[in-house]
């Protein structure tokens, strides 16, 4: 049986410091601001195999969504800071929506 772990944080701060969190980001249903409260999930048994990249078959809560994992926000955090040197929230922000959209990185 795993054991599921969960870390609840807006978005706002998990784009201020995306290094902070692991796991599978969980968020309601759309539409999102920053002051939206998301859960990462993780799998205790999962937690120490790097190898897993596995997203949880379901979120946490009916209706949301599971997004991007951890990796991904911070890769997305890091290509924005590539392109502009102190990204706004608000970029970050835009930057995650669109990966979540697109599966790709936005042009700032």
């Amino acid at each position: 049986m795993s054991t599921l772990t969960t870390t609840t944080a807006s978005l706002k701060h998990i784009l201020e410091h995306p290094g902070d969190f692991s796991g599978w980001l969980c968020l309601p249903p759309m539409p999102w601001t920053l002051d939206t409260d998301g859960v990462f999930t993780e799998d205790a048994n999962d937690a120490n195999d790097p190898e897993t990249d596995t997203p949880p078959a379901t979120a946490p809560q009916p209706g949301w969504r599971v997004t991007l994992s951890s990796a991904t926000i911070e890769d997305i955090v890091i290509n924005a800071h590539d392109q502009v040197d102190e990204p706004s929230v608000a970029q970050l922000f835009d930057a995650f929506v669109f990966y979540v959209d697109n599966e790709e990185f936005i042009l700032l």
